[in-house]
């Protein structure tokens, strides 16, 4: 598979950079070992709350729009926003013709003429970068 480039994770920032790069029409994949927001559903304390107040969470043409600004949303309401990102506006459709589920990335390097980066992902998948 050749593609310009790879975001490794659909958590928020992986998302936010493949609507950035799909906004710009540069071709892309993006690689998650589950899916969309998992590691804040399976990896964090239930406890977890952010330190930021909700009127600060924004991604890419989305912001909280929820009924407590001031307040701090708990671990669940982080990743509800994360999967809600990626379902709103179209943005779903952007992101899944470039999101492959399942695939944890396991070994990133140059090849060895250096120009390309081979990933080890289960199979090798070679995605040219430049």
């Amino acid at each position: 598979m050749r593609t310009t480039t790879v975001v490794i994770g659909a958590g928020h920032g992986g998302l936010a950079m493949s609507r950035c790069l799909s906004d710009r029409s540069i071709d892309h994949v993006v690689l998650e070992r589950r899916e969309v927001a998992s590691a804040w559903r399976s990896e964090r304390w239930d406890s977890l709350r952010l330190l930021t107040p909700n009127w600060q969470c924004r991604l890419p043409g989305f912001a909280y729009d929820g009924d407590d600004p001031d307040g701090f949303m708990t671990m669940p309401e982080v990743a509800d926003l994360i999967a809600g990102y990626a379902l709103a506006f179209g943005t779903l459709a952007i992101i899944q013709s470039a999101l492959a589920t399942g695939l944890a990335v396991w070994f990133l390097d140059l090849d060895v003429t250096g120009s390309a980066w081979l990933l080890l992902i289960g199979a090798l998948l070679r995605a040219l970068l430049g």
